[in-house]
Formats: C-alpha cells, sequence, structure tokens
C-alpha cells in the first residue's frame, strides 16, 4: 500500500455502501473506471421512477485534515457526467462545493488534486463546473 493511499467507499441507490480498502491515485482511477456506472445510474433512475427511497449512487474518499475531515464525493449521472462534492474544515462555508455536469477527466484531474492535498487547487478546478 502507498504511504499516499486513502480509503473509499462505493454507494448504491438503496444507500448501500461497501467500504474499500486505502489506495494510491491510480488504484482510485482503476476503481472509478472498473465499477459498472450505468447499471449503478439505471438502478437509480428506476427506483426514483417508482417512488421509492433513493440516492444518487457513487464513490467517495475521506481523509483526516486539520480540524476535522475532508472528503471527495462523486456521482454518476446520465449521459457520462458526474456530479462532484468537495468538503475541507478550512472552507469558509459549512456547505460542501458542489458541482454538476463535470466529465469523467474532470472528475480523475480533481480526484488527483485531492490526492496532493491541495484545497484552494481542487476548488479553482472545480469553479468552471459550480452550481
Amino acid at each position: 500500500m502507498s504511504s499516499n493511499a486513502i480509503g473509499f467507499w462505493i454507494q448504491s441507490a438503496d444507500y448501500s455502501a461497501v467500504d474499500h480498502d486505502p489506495v494510491d491515485y491510480q488504484q482510485a482511477c482503476q476503481s472509478i473506471r472498473g465499477h459498472d456506472w450505468a447499471r449503478e445510474v439505471a438502478r437509480f433512475v428506476s427506483m426514483e421512477q417508482r417512488g421509492e427511497d433513493c440516492c444518487a449512487p457513487g464513490i467517495g474518499f475521506t481523509r483526516p485534515a486539520d480540524g476535522g475531515i475532508e472528503f471527495f464525493h462523486a456521482c454518476p449521472a446520465e449521459e457520462g457526467r458526474w456530479s462532484i462534492y468537495y468538503q475541507h474544515p478550512d472552507r469558509q462555508t459549512d456547505a460542501s462545493l458542489g458541482v454538476d455536469g463535470a466529465t469523467l477527466g474532470a472528475v480523475e484531474k480533481a480526484l488527483r488534486i485531492f490526492y496532493t492535498g491541495g484545497r484552494a487547487e481542487i476548488e479553482a478546478e472545480l469553479e468552471p463546473y459550480s452550481t
């Protein structure tokens, strides 16, 4: 395991989640690309249409940060777009930074910055997608 490894989870539309051992950045990208997100999104859409209690599926990464927890959560949507939620204890607001319409490439680039610990850089990267 790399010294720069971060644990993660994958959440399904029914709120169930599976925790995974810490991985380095390359392994994190493999985990994102290797998961069947199309199936997860189809299940979410189906549950939503039936009026069932559900949530957007996604993959999340957390790690300790000064004064709390830093997290990065990416949720696939239809048409290959992603929503990203980012939170760091040093942000000026309690709300996470949420963006919609990001590409998979943008998710991977923002995640790379998350792995390096650059809060200002990740916020700047996500700004063009900000909602």
